[in-house]
């Protein structure tokens, strides 16, 4: 690793090389000549592994080499001081070199991420010694920072060439592989930092006129010596129809493959070899023919030579243009999760805290050791393809109203050719078009109904019935309980499968947690009774009337105190009637908060609020703020709905009906039961309303695992 006034991320890069699986190994540092902090950092850990060499500023080039001859071990691999490599890489790049000895180096799949860590593409470069001959002809198809070579080798080459600057691992591998075998592993076991302040963004153009110089170098070797790479037709369609099961980005790496035959074609025209140009743009789109580009270049090669600079530099304008529209909406790209695992499917953005279940379902996945994935909308300034928490996120266009029209035929785009074990879909109007135009997709096709509609307006009664057609596309439908089912299907046939998969509460997340420094700053003390209630400030939940019963009590009741967590159209006309009440020294209204702080507020108050007016739209709703409050060790005054009665039995809280004087009634009824010390949350039942007990005991068994 070489080093220069590399702070920022070092700590990470040194620690995940620390980490590795395999132990066995020497880490040679070699400090570039920093003026930060660099050195301090490195010295900081006490690692005997760790060999540190101090220089004064000559680039990397000559770190590198330095570094090089330094080492003692058979095997050098490469490490950049803003990088990752995954635990297991020296484990698996050791193994692939120990049993092919006619290989002297071998890279990784790698991650590429944003300056905060998060994965927004995966480059999925070539696997096999051939693939990689075609590809250095035209680029470079290893990532510098997941190598490992043999030293031997490096010092039989003298190591990195002065000459090649800002591209000299391309130089390297491309004199290597003239004489030695390379490979890349298919595992993704490098994370390269997409920083701006890299070589890559400050020294593109000299990064490229360096690369420009080596393939030239490259395409005139080859032309000397007669070997060119062959192209087989017949082998491009046989790979193009197989499936490695090993290889869990197969379908980017094929998309790779087609990109480097296309610049294959063109580098063949312009060296006046028509037929082989012809051959690597057939292959070019057998491996990939949804791309315009493959036709463009085999357009071309079917013209006059002289055409080709011409008409790219017409076109390039107009690609660039294009550009900023084709990276707000991927239809063709691929999805980078491996075939047979758990598809997700919401028409919304990822994690969205308002529909907590996808992500919650997702995540508690993982963490039972499922390999699970999200197709989603993006909220905008989101990578399109990231990883959180061990998900796999593909955002696939913004969530804006065009988009949300179209997206469901994006999908389809996306989901053809692929197959899953499952693909569970949270409903939305036009899904059905999956099962029928990719059933081959999944095994096993899963409906999930979260809500209806009960309005007796036609548009409520057809997407209902919408709801209900869509169902039978289906293998499995999941629904939150028999009330729901009843209020969609109740004048239809129910579905042949159907399993009930209520809402829950993520216990990790929602637990006490008093801060007392919040709680002075918000002006509450110990010993006062305190109300908490969080959501939506809409109208439609008619806080008014609990804001009116809230003022009765408060004739009875000193120092009470309620907090208003979240936001909404309806929160200045109910900041305005708690001054008509005069009530607004006792009510604090703290405005929308982070969902992860949201427990912080919770645990200041000495009871939660769970009220919802008693009306049809929300007579079937599941009350997820109940459980929250529950996971907290708050009880709960609750509107006597059918859910809060089944979770608030024994001593949990108190029920009450949604007009004022019932409202003023049940908070002084829960106040007594709490002086008298008559009230205790159930942790059986906050255990099984648990998201990791809802999907272990509900929603695994529908799965069929």
């Amino acid at each position: 690793m070489a080093t220069y006034n590399a702070r920022e991320y070092l700590r990470e890069a040194i620690e995940s090389v620390l980490n590795q699986t395999f132990k066995d190994f020497e880490f040679v540092i070699i400090d570039d000549g920093s003026t930060d902090d660099t050195r301090e950092i490195i010295k900081s850990y006490e690692d005997p592994r760790i060999r540190l060499y101090k220089k004064d500023h000559r680039g990397l080039i000559a770190s590198l080499n330095e570094g090089i001859k330094l080492s003692r071990g058979e095997y050098v691999a490469r490490m950049d001081a803003d990088d990752i490599s995954h635990p297991r890489r020296f484990e698996l790049q050791i193994k692939f070199l120990d049993s092919h000895p006619d290989y002297a180096m071998v890279g990784t799949t790698t991650e590429i991420t944003d300056t905060e860590g998060r994965t927004f593409k995966i480059s999925a470069e070539p696997l096999s010694h051939e693939d990689i001959l075609r590809g250095l002809l035209v680029r470079n198809v290893f990532a510098h920072g997941s190598m490992m070579a043999r030293r031997e080798v490096l010092l039989e080459f003298d190591g990195y060439s002065p000459e090649a600057l800002h591209a000299e691992d391309y130089d390297l591998w491309a004199r290597i592989i003239r004489l030695y075998k390379g490979a890349n592993l298919p595992q993704a076991l490098f994370r390269w930092r997409s920083n701006p302040k890299g070589v890559t963004a400050t020294k593109f153009r000299r990064q490229q006129q360096t690369v420009e110089w080596i393939t030239s170098r490259e395409w005139g070797i080859a032309t000397r010596g007669g070997k060119f790479p062959e192209v087989s037709l017949r082998e491009v369609w046989k790979r193009r129809r197989q499936r490695d099961p090993d290889d869990a980005f197969w379908h980017l790496r094929k998309d790779a493959l087609s990109a480097i035959y296309a610049r294959l074609g063109r580098s063949f025209l312009v060296h006046g070899k028509r037929l082989r140009a012809i051959k690597s743009g057939l292959a070019s789109i057998i491996l990939n023919p949804i791309a315009l580009r493959n036709y463009f270049y085999l357009l071309m090669a079917l013209l006059p030579t002289g055409a080709l600079v011409p008409t790219e530099n017409f076109l390039r304008p107009l690609k660039s243009r294009l550009s900023g529209t084709w990276r707000r909406v991927r239809p063709l790209s691929l999805i980078e999760i491996p075939e047979g695992g758990i598809l997700f499917v919401r028409r919304g953005i990822y994690p969205g805290f308002d529909f907590p279940e996808a992500h919650q379902f997702a995540e508690e996945l993982v963490r039972q050791g499922k390999t699970v994935g999200v197709v989603c909308l993006s909220a905008g300034g989101e990578p399109s393809y990231e990883v959180i928490n061990g998900v796999k996120v593909f955002r696939l266009a913004p969530n804006a109203k065009f988009y949300r029209w179209i997206y469901q035929f994006l999908l389809v785009f996306n989901l053809w050719g692929r197959k899953y074990d499952i693909i569970h879909v949270f409903w939305g109007k036009g899904f059905s078009f999956l099962p029928l135009l990719a059933p081959w997709s999944a095994k096993k096709w899963v409906l999930d109904v979260r809500s209806g509609h009960i309005e007796e307006s036609w548009t409520a009664k057809l997407i209902n019935f919408m709801i209900v057609v869509d169902s039978y596309l289906f293998d499995h439908v999941i629904t939150l309980d028999e009330r729901l089912l009843e209020q969609v299907w109740g004048n239809f046939p129910e579905p042949d499968e159907v399993s009930f998969v209520p809402m829950g509460v993520n216990t990790k997340l929602f637990r006490y947690r008093y801060d007392s420094k919040l709680a002075e700053s918000l002006g509450l003390r110990r010993g006062d009774p305190i109300f908490v209630y969080q959501g939506t400030l809409d109208p439609a939940r008619k806080l008014d009337k609990f804001l009116r019963g809230f003022a009765q009590a408060k004739k009875k009741i000193a120092r009470l105190k309620l907090l208003m967590v979240g936001d909404g159209g309806g929160r200045g006309e109910l900041e305005r009637l708690t001054r008509w009440l005069g009530i607004e020294d006792l009510v604090i209204f703290v405005g929308r908060v982070p969902f992860e702080e949201v427990p912080r507020y919770i645990s200041l108050g000495d009871f939660g609020v769970s009220y919802v007016p008693q009306t049809p739209a929300f007579t079937g709703q599941q009350v997820t703020k109940t459980l929250e409050y529950l996971a907290c060790g708050r009880p709960v005054l609750a509107t006597n709905l059918p859910f809060n009665k089944e979770v608030l039995n024994g001593n949990s809280g108190v029920l009450t009906d949604d007009d004022p004087q019932s409202v003023a009634r049940g908070i002084e009824k829960i106040i007594r039961l709490w002086r008298d010390k008559k009230l205790s949350v159930d942790p059986d039942i906050v255990k099984s309303s648990s998201w990791s007990s809802i999907v272990e005991e509900k929603l695994l068994p529908v799965y069929g695992f």
